[in-house]
């Protein structure tokens, strides 16, 4: 579904900015690596002294179990959460949400935790996909409990249902902000496909925390607040510009894929002047710096 103006406000839709380089991949020697600390995750130091320890920060789904039911992932679809004081947010495969969330004790190893007032966008993706969102956010609204080590896993007490997460990588937000990015380049799946009138389509994350561009039809604005290892857009339109006229059939479907990137999260990826954005389900834009 392509939406022409969205209004995320009580939403919180987070758009992903994983690190990049061409390299997300978490630490696995079960420490308190660079990326963990980074991603705004406070884990506890070598000598097991847990009084530093915090729920808050960025976090991505690596199982999960519904009524004993495993959540059946699907490679390019990720879930993540984002604890940020009484507020929770992420991506649910498919969609953004946002939610309230409870806790006895943050500052703890485990506890009573509760995720509320769940609320999320309306895209449409595959079967597979809407599914495991689906019991994605089930099983959130039902979790009672978490348990914190150098992972998270929140819990249902008395049921077979669970939730583990690791750190989240953290973003190049240092590099991202304050370019003007020009597109030149559509990635959909193994099709990738560039023409020189790509570069009218632009993007720019300010540092007064708004967001600019252009689909070459329509002018995006918007306003984002960083959260842990995310960028999360609190605003976003894509609104007619009365500069471009009548545009032109290939030109709108260009516009309908650029929005659809942007409004459902993606990961961001860094190598030199260029700046590669893919959502979701494998589809993605590359800018150069202008």
């Amino acid at each position: 579904m392509r939406i022409s103006r969205l209004d995320l406000a009580s939403i919180s839709v987070a758009i992903l900015l994983l690190a990049g380089c061409g390299d997300d991949t978490l630490p696995s020697d079960g420490g308190t690596g660079d990326a963990a600390e980074r991603s705004g995750v406070t884990l506890p130091p070598p000598d097991g002294d847990t009084s530093s320890m915090s729920i808050d920060g960025s976090w991505i789904l690596t199982s999960g179990d519904l009524a004993g039911e495993p959540l059946d992932l699907v490679p390019g679809w990720d879930l993540t959460l984002t604890i940020t004081g009484d507020q929770v947010s992420g991506t649910a495969a498919c969609n953004g949400y946002g939610g309230a969330l409870t806790v006895d004790d943050r500052l703890a190893s485990g506890g009573q935790l509760r995720v509320t007032d769940l609320s999320w966008t309306e895209m449409g993706c595959a079967a597979d996909v809407m599914r495991l969102e689906q019991r994605f956010l089930e099983a959130l609204r039902a979790v009672d409990s978490f348990e914190l080590a150098t992972t998270l896993t929140l819990g249902e007490t008395g049921a077979a249902t669970s939730l583990s997460f690791d750190p989240l990588a953290p973003i190049p937000n240092t590099e991202v902000v304050g370019t003007n990015w020009l597109l030149d380049t559509v990635i959909e799946g193994d099709a990738v496909s560039n023409s020189p009138g790509m570069s009218a389509a632009t993007l720019t994350l300010n540092d007064d925390r708004t967001l600019t561009g252009s689909t070459g039809c329509r002018m995006l604005e918007g306003e984002w607040i960083g959260a842990g290892a995310e960028i999360v857009f609190t605003s976003f339109s894509a609104i007619d510009d009365p500069l471009a006229g009548v545009c032109a059939p290939e030109s709108e479907a260009l516009d309908g894929f650029i929005i659809g990137v942007l409004e459902g999260g993606f990961t961001v990826e860094i190598d030199g002047p260029r700046l590669t954005l893919m959502a979701q389900g494998n589809e993605g834009l590359s800018y150069t710096s202008g």
